[in-house]
Parts: structure tokens; C-alpha cells; sequence
């Protein structure tokens, strides 16, 4: 990477099928399915529901309360996301930290990098985003390819907003259909 300059290739922008590639690729398809499976069931089960809302609570007002807002955030949010966050810490920081220090203590920096621009969601989100950063680290040095990490933290905050707008559906629903109390 470091004789590449800053290139499209060098910031694993490029694809070049391979057995890692096609892994990363059902990857991808296995938690898509995995999500579309969980956002249906919790939109039969108001139990799980309460307990999602309970989770994202802290973080309501960044997250999607009506369907337009779904559409936007799964769209316009979450793959802008994916795409930015994933060229900055893992196209271009993790490389570049790689060829100064070293691949473990790349995808530690990165990945410390990562969580700690996720503080304003709290001390706890910081270090799950630090995690998933090594993860998506993880996976663009296996595939050597950016799109897959771009794919799967695209879909990882979609997945979020679909889970917390299908949350607040259910208990909105429940709670119009309770009888109310005398």
C-alpha cells in the first residue's frame, strides 16, 4: 500500500473475486437475512420490542421514528455511513498505521480511532463500536477489499434502524389497541 500512493486501489476500492472476497459477499447476504428475520419477528412479539425500545433508548432521538424517516436513514444514513466511516478508518488510517507500525497494532489504533469517534453515543457504545471496528479491520484484511467492511456497516446500522422504527411500531400499536383504564 505504501508504494500505491492514495489510489482507488489502495484504499481497497477495487474488486478482484477471490475465496475471501466470496466469503465476505455471503457474509453479507447471511446477516441480511439474519436481520429482515429479526425486524419480522419483533414486529409479532411486543415482549422483545419493549425490550429494544429499552436498549436504544438513550439514542431515540438519533434513530428513525416514522417510516419516511426510516427510508432516509436506511438509505441516506446508514450507507453514507458505511461508505465514509469505512474509507476513513479502514481504507485509508488502517493502512497507513499498517505500514508504520505494524498490521496488530494498525487494526488497534483504527479500531480505537473508530470507537472514539462514536463517544457521543456513550462510554459503552464506544467500545462496541471499537469492537466492530476491529471486526470490519478484520475483514478488510482478509478480503482486501473495503466494499465488503462498507457493506457490512452499512448494514449493521440499517439493521438498527429497522430493529428501533419496527420497535416503536409495535408498542405504538399495542398501545392504541390496550383498553384504557377507567
Amino acid at each position: 500500500h505504501a508504494n500505491d500512493g492514495l489510489s482507488v486501489r489502495s484504499l481497497g476500492l477495487t474488486w478482484v473475486p477471490g475465496g475471501w472476497s466470496w466469503l465476505g459477499v455471503a457474509l453479507c447476504i447471511a446477516i441480511s437475512i439474519y436481520a429482515a428475520m429479526a425486524v419480522a419477528n419483533l414486529a409479532r412479539d411486543r415482549a422483545t420490542a419493549e425490550l429494544v425500545a429499552r436498549q436504544m433508548a438513550a439514542h431515540q432521538d438519533l434513530l428513525p421514528a416514522s417510516r419516511g424517516e426510516a427510508w432516509v436513514f436506511s438509505l441516506i444514513v446508514s450507507v453514507s455511513a458505511g461508505f465514509c466511516e469505512e474509507l476513513v478508518f479502514r481504507g485509508y488510517l488502517l493502512p497507513l498505521l499498517r505500514d508504520h507500525a505494524g498490521t496488530f497494532p494498525a487494526v488497534a489504533l483504527s479500531s480505537l480511532a473508530f470507537g472514539w469517534w462514536h463517544l457521543y453515543l456513550g462510554a459503552s457504545h464506544m467500545l462496541r463500536s471499537a469492537a466492530m471496528g476491529a471486526m470490519f479491520a478484520v475483514v478488510v484484511l482478509l478480503t482486501d477489499h473495503l466494499w465488503i467492511a462498507i457493506a457490512l456497516h452499512a448494514l449493521i446500522d440499517i439493521y438498527s434502524g429497522a430493529l428501533h422504527y419496527s420497535a416503536r411500531r409495535v408498542l405504538s400499536a399495542t398501545n392504541r389497541t390496550e383498553p384504557s383504564m377507567p
